[in-house]
């Protein structure tokens, strides 16, 4: 345990919160020494110095592996492979490395790379459901070996069974995980790029009036100096990503006013352009401009003392961007107002950045089609793959778990202690103590399977001692110490348990003798039930076999004889059994059982219908076990029988088994005086119980003597 808490604190990786990372390289930038399909492992660290080969994250690119040589003066790592002469474009901040070089495995990347393959992952899961079939060989021939033989087949099948569920469950949630996500996603990719221009602009002026000859980009242009100027216009179409690009410009100049009144002059016409940048430039003739205002004030008879001059380009580019056809137009202008004296540049106080260089930043989105993936320890796996593998190693898996299932079902039919072996070999103990033979006082359990039952609700170990072809198997509580003996391999008072119908009919050949011994056989299993019954349940009180005894007497007295009589008795012994099927600690609980207890304590007539076979031998005793709970008034359960729908014998033991439990303690209440349950009976003679059942009961008790029952008799005399 503290080897596996060792490695995993050491080699978890960051996926469920460890500090280790898994990298194949796919590169030579880091040669010689780490080389294409190397597997790196990093460790994450508090703090990573100049020297250090570290994986970091790249925003494009994703894990790379490099080496650090410097720090800049933002606190970003400057890194560079070993192999490269320049640095990496991208440096990374401390949150962005993923670890530092801890472990080197040359060429282990490359198996590791084909294993994550869907062809590797299938051909894994195939591999294991072979090594599967493997691990269960046949038995030997040998005799003398054969009994070694089959405890060592039944532990491989145990074995085997639990290793083919592991793998069939993890091929389920596989598929859950795969079939339920989509194959393929559609992802949309930024592709940004930026549109930049730079304006300037000349005229020649006086040095007498300017510092200069010419008037510098941002000063005023005044018009009694210079009726015409000069523009360039310098553009770049700027991307971090391959481009090819081509285009068309035009240089305009434009007189307007705020009334939305304009006038364009052609500055320079359409051109073509080759790559990301060019370069124009063109002159504005200021007494053009004025003409073309003169000519509209002319006209429409409106002056203003304040107009518009704007020089534009209008560009229009079209290539390809990463790949992407790119189309899209950028009209970059430099604005000026003009009056009679002068042009002065305009700034837009909404603006940002400055007037003579206007950009303009934009984004071109690429759709793409990828496979979906699963992050499975580490490793992302498409999803395509992991649905092939997930039928590649269920199907296998679960026909394989099938035919052993069945093969172990076949084993069980053929010899109990096999069964037991495989399916309750953590409860089995070997033991050679053969005084165990000789204990005293020990409850004989009929049915290896009630043994077993009662060792998993006592959480007990089985005890077992083979004495030639007889098994013995041993059961000890803080009470008793339980006994099942096994001959051959079957119980015998269990055979015909085992025994589908169709089986057991044809099994009992059906003469007086014959039938007279299957009673006889019946009856000593049910004997036997009772008994652990009496021993789970009651402490030994005695309670199934004085309801036995009376509820025979009772049926005679109604006058039932032969079958019917013993189907009565045999129906007393059984009618608890399904109570060994609900938790001890709800029988035994002192307080109010809930709802879901109650309903878990009503069910136990049909669960004591699981330990009979389905014969006509006993038909008729299962059916009273099921209806002993029924009342007259048709309030019981399970079926809500009323009156004489109930079966006779079925109401001959609800008044028994009542009269017996009243006068015995349970952990939840007092033992009652005879007179309280006698009055008690009296009192639910036609709701709860049959009258005439229970003045018969009563007479029975009468003939008896009972005080109790005198009492009452005179008392209600006396009353009449």
């Amino acid at each position: 345990m503290a080897l596996a808490l060792l490695g995993w604190l050491l080699f978890a990786p960051l996926q469920f919160g460890g500090d280790t990372a898994y990298i194949i390289l796919t590169g030579n930038s880091m040669a010689p020494r780490f080389q294409r399909g190397d597997l790196v492992i990093t460790h994450r660290q508090a703090a990573y110095h100049r020297g250090d080969a570290v994986a970091y994250h790249h925003p494009r690119i994703g894990a790379v592996f490099h080496r650090i040589i410097a720090v800049d003066r933002n606190g970003r790592f400057i890194l560079q492979g070993d192999h490269n002469d320049w640095e990496d474009s991208y440096h990374p901040a401390s949150d962005e490395i993923i670890g530092k070089l801890w472990l080197h495995l040359p060429h282990l990347g490359e198996g590791l790379r084909a294993l994550r393959s869907p062809a590797g992952l299938l051909s894994l899961s195939l591999t294991l459901s072979i090594l599967a079939l493997l691990t269960v060989s046949p038995p030997p021939k040998s005799r003398k070996k054969k009994a070694k033989a089959m405890t060592s087949s039944s532990s491989r099948l145990a074995e085997l069974l639990v290793l083919l569920s592991v793998l069939f469950l993890a091929s389920l949630v596989l598929g859950i995980a795969s079939f339920t996500r989509p194959a393929s996603l559609e992802e949309e990719t930024p592709l940004p790029y930026k549109h930049l221009a730079m304006f300037n602009y000349t005229a020649d002026v006086p040095t007498d009036v300017y510092d200069a000859p010419q008037v510098q980009p941002g000063e005023p242009i005044f018009r009694r100096l210079n009726d015409s100027f000069t523009v360039s216009l310098n553009y770049a179409f700027i991307t971090p990503l391959p481009v090819e690009m081509s285009g068309t410009y035009r240089f305009l100049a434009r007189v307007g006013d705020q009334s939305g009144w304009k006038r364009t002059i052609e500055l320079v016409p359409t051109t073509p352009f080759q790559g990301t940048i060019f370069t124009t430039s063109g002159t504005v003739d200021l007494n053009t401009a004025q003409h073309l205002i003169d000519e509209l004030e002319e006209r429409t008879g409106v002056h203003q003392s304040r107009y518009t001059l704007t020089v534009l380009a209008e560009v229009n580019v079209q290539g390809v961007l990463d790949g992407e056809p790119l189309t899209d137009t950028f009209t970059p202008a430099l604005t000026f107002q003009m009056d009679e004296l002068a042009l002065r540049l305009l700034e837009d106080p909404l603006a940002e950045g400055d007037p003579l260089s206007p950009s303009a930043e934009r984004m071109l989105t690429r759709k793409e089609t990828r496979a979906n993936t699963l992050s499975i320890l580490g490793l992302n796996l498409p999803v395509r793959a992991a649905r092939l593998i997930s039928l590649g190693m269920g199907i296998p898996s679960l026909v394989l778990f099938i035919l052993f299932f069945y093969r172990a079902r076949a084993l069980a039919r053929r010899d109990e202690v096999e069964f037991l072996r495989v399916w309750y070999e953590p409860l089995l103990v070997e033991t050679n103590d053969i005084r165990l033979l000789e204990a005293p006082n020990r409850v004989e359990v009929t049915a290896l399977r009630d043994l077993t039952r009662l060792a998993e609700q006592e959480q007990r170990a089985i005890l077992h001692l083979a004495e030639g072809d007889r098994h013995h198997f041993f059961l000890q509580t803080a009470e008793h110490l339980y006994h099942c003996s096994v001959e051959n391999g079957m119980a015998e008072q269990q055979q015909w348990a085992k025994r589908p119908s169709s089986a057991a009919e044809t099994w009992l050949p059906w003469s007086p003798r014959a039938r007279r011994q299957a009673w006889e056989a019946y009856e000593r299993a049910l004997q036997g039930w009772a008994q652990a019954v009496e021993a789970c349940l009651y402490e030994h009180d005695g309670h199934v076999q004085r309801v036995a005894e009376m509820a025979e007497r009772l049926g005679r007295a109604l006058g039932l004889r032969g079958r019917t009589l013993r189907a009565v008795r045999m129906a007393a012994y059984a009618h608890d059994l399904g109570l060994m099927d609900v938790p001890p600690r709800i029988l035994r609980k002192k307080k109010r059982v809930s709802a879901k207890e109650r309903e878990l304590i009503r069910s136990h007539p049909d669960y004591a219908l699981r330990y009979f076979p389905d014969t006509d031998i006993l038909k008729d005793v299962s059916t009273i076990v099921r209806h002993h709970h029924e009342r007259w008034d048709g309030e019981g359960y399970p079926d809500g029988l009323r009156g004489e729908e109930i079966p006779l014998g079925a109401r001959i033991i609800a008044v028994v088994d009542v009269w017996d439990a009243l006068g015995s303690p349970r952990p939840y209440r007092e033992a009652w005086q005879e007179e309280d349950i006698l009055r008690y009976l009296q009192e639910q003679a036609g709701e709860q119980f049959d009258p005439h059942v229970v003045d018969v009961f009563l007479n029975i008790l009468r003939e008896e003597k009972h005080p109790a029952v005198t009492s009452s008799t005179e008392s209600t005399e006396t009353a009449a």
